[in-house]
């Protein structure tokens, strides 16, 4: 009798280390790339190398300004310049996020054929900015490790300096230099568009890589018959990387 009840007993366990089991299985949890993506903060560094040059808007100019021969806009070229900077990054919708960071950035100028007093010249300009832009990131999944981006932006630029040299073209020694940094408008807007890709490297970590152009809203200097009204504009490319917090 007492084998009977131990028979019975074990039978009537089976089914409930069967189910315990099986209730254990169910509770694993696998994280797959597109849940790691529901990070609602995280935080992006990026350096931003870019072509510049200047739009001008008025030609009018008087004694004391900015060096007269400049001013012909068809004359001016391109110059190398560059951003970088940090974004914080917060994820208002599973395709929508806001980008809000504090960068340092530069534009400027080049004239190759300045004329001043019947003589030709180089002169170049260089500005200097702490800015702060906005973007908002609309976002689609391609695949489960990479995402495109469209990603219009608005930036307030604030001004630290504007500066610049005149110098021979032969021989590349400065002939004169210029400060104009207290004439200029100190706050500037500018806006932008960017299409980025996004690639996931890892669980918390991806690396985004964004051609992009910018152009700003304001002339620099405004109302003054000494300079004219010009406006910059840049287009370039966007390197980051990206940390996701969990």
């Amino acid at each position: 009798m007492r084998y009977f009840f131990s028979f019975t007993s074990i039978l009537i366990l089976i089914p409930v280390i069967g189910i315990a089991q099986k209730d254990g299985k169910e509770k694993i949890v696998y994280f797959t790339d597109s849940q790691t993506k529901k990070s609602n903060i995280s935080l992006a560094l990026n350096v931003n190398p870019y072509l510049t040059n200047r739009r001008i808007m008025s030609d009018s100019v008087g004694l004391g300004g900015l060096p007269i021969g400049s001013s012909n806009e068809s004359r001016t070229s391109p110059v190398f310049a560059y951003s970088f900077g940090g974004d914080l990054i917060f994820r208002l919708a599973s395709s929508l996020e806001l980008w809000a960071g504090v960068q340092y950035g530069t534009l400027g100028f080049r004239d190759r054929n300045y004329e001043f007093n019947q003589q030709t010249y180089d002169l170049t300009s260089k500005l200097s900015f702490i800015n702060v832009p906005i973007q908002f990131s609309f976002r689609g999944s391609i695949t489960e490790v990479f995402d495109l981006e469209f990603i219009p932006l608005i930036q307030i630029n604030f001004l630290r300096s504007y500066t610049g040299r005149i110098s021979d073209k032969q021989s590349g020694s400065q002939i004169d230099q210029f400060d104009m940094t207290n004439e200029a408008r100190k706050i500037n807007y500018t806006v932008g568009i960017s299409l980025s890709g996004n690639f996931r490297l890892a669980e918390e970590y991806s690396i985004f890589v964004r051609p992009f152009f910018h152009y700003m809203l304001n002339p620099m200097f405004e109302n003054n018959a000494n300079f004219p009204r010009e406006r910059y504009f840049s287009t370039g490319l966007t390197i980051g990387l990206r940390y996701y917090f969990n």
